[in-house]
């Protein structure tokens, strides 16, 4: 603590509390200021205790939570409906089932609806966490693959079916430790009443509600809000008909694909270095279109980004600064922006950050993304003269800077 009356000011603490020496301050001055200084540590004291207790009643629900859904929930059933807003938009319903007998089985059926909520999509997803495949009814397609292979992309959107803190081996045990867990009293879900826990984010301003039955002590719900600019949005996930401890075998994950399907293996065709890289179109806002074609012999660097992507847009000044570093050499840098909130204005976003010469381009449906077989962003992809994959990075590399220029170097001689 600083007193700035006179200059002439010696402290030394007793028991904490500074005792002013030879100041020239007058003893009901120097009474004031001790008491002040009391005041003081004790708020700091109690704001310290505070930031780093919990709450109590909280963290009792999820412990029994974790106990619950240990014992409960090996094999579970349930119908959900997921409702998401700004950069989490999108209208999802389906089935799920979930089992942690003898390793880890997941089947999801998952329609995915319009604004109005009209039928869009009408996929399965089966997988054991290393085989996966997707059932498209809607394409007539059958796709399967290996996590560790060219498989991973199909597990995109089965995250909009689960509640991934449930397949863990101890669910929400990690939770427990949270200091922003609160108790925020009970709510109806489906027609199920649930306790409902919040915890908040203060770095990604966002907040997430659970909900757990009072009476099973299971999860029955979601809500998320996104409060940071880049990311503001939110959505709910409601569960409901939830059984648990089915008996379920290998046949009730098998899937029924009908003969008539196209049948791709994704492991047959992966997306890296050294292979040839997949055709494709993309449009600009102005509705300009740019493909693979066009610039052949030319080595282009596409960076798939989205305004939600914290790690993306970290990394767009040192995409843009190479970029300008390369304009007179025969390279072609793409920002492809995908899985975008409709409603954003991409140019006033991109002024906002100072990025107005960031070339963007669209891929709005996600076509794209899919034949490079994304499941994360943001992923760099550089190409060469002959159209073969030279560089594939996912940016969060210390070194990442280095490591693209000397790519675009190789591919250039």
């Amino acid at each position: 603590m600083v007193f700035q009356k006179k200059v002439n000011i010696y402290k030394c603490y007793q028991f904490g509390v500074p005792k002013v020496v030879n100041s020239g301050y007058k003893p009901n001055e120097v009474k004031t200021m001790q008491t002040k200084f009391v005041i003081a540590l004790a708020c700091s004291v109690g704001l310290v205790l505070q930031a780093f207790s919990q709450d109590e009643q909280a963290v009792k629900i999820l412990k029994k939570v974790n106990q619950a859904q240990t014992q409960k929930a090996t094999q579970v059933y349930y119908k959900y409906t997921y409702k998401g807003w700004g950069k989490l938009a999108g209208r999802f319903v389906g089935e799920v089932k979930i089992s942690r007998k003898n390793g880890m089985q997941l089947w999801v059926h998952l329609k995915t609806l319009d604004e109005q909520g009209q039928l869009k999509r009408d996929e399965f997803i089966v997988t054991n966490g290393r085989a996966i495949q997707l059932l498209d009814n809607t394409a007539k397609m059958y796709k399967y693959g290996t996590a560790r292979g060219g498989g991973a992309y199909l597990m995109s959107y089965a995250w909009y079916a689960v509640f991934q803190e449930s397949l863990r081996p101890q669910p929400f045990a990690r939770a427990t430790k949270d200091t922003t867990l609160k108790y925020e009293g009970t709510k109806d879900i489906a027609g199920v009443k649930c306790y409902v826990i919040s915890r908040t984010n203060p770095y990604f301003q966002d907040r997430e509600y659970w909900y757990f039955g009072t009476d099973d002590y299971l999860i029955h719900g979601q809500r998320k809000e996104n409060h940071q600019p880049a990311t503001e949005g939110g959505f709910t996930f409601h569960m409901s008909a939830l059984k648990t401890n089915m008996n379920w075998t290998k046949s009730d994950f098998a899937l029924n694909v009908p003969k008539s399907f196209k049948k791709i293996d994704e492991d047959q065709r992966p997306v890296k270095v050294g292979n040839q890289a997949p055709e494709w179109t993309l449009v600009n806002t102005a509705g300009k279109t740019i493909n693979s074609q066009q610039l052949r012999g030319k080595v282009v660097v596409l960076d798939f980004w989205a305004s939600w992507c914290n790690p993306c847009w970290q990394i767009m000044p040192m995409i843009n600064a190479l970029k300008k570093d390369y304009a007179q050499k025969n390279v072609k840098v793409l920002g492809v922006n995908v899985w975008e909130n409709p409603k954003l204005d991409l140019k006033k976003y991109l002024k906002k950050k100072k990025l107005d010469q960031y070339e963007v381009w669209l891929d709005k449906d996600a076509t794209v993304a899919k034949l490079f077989k994304i499941a994360y962003l943001p992923l760099i992809v550089v190409i060469d003269t002959q159209g073969k994959i030279a560089f594939l990075s996912n940016g969060r590399d210390a070194q990442l800077n280095k490591k693209l220029r000397e790519a675009i170097d190789r591919a250039l001689k």
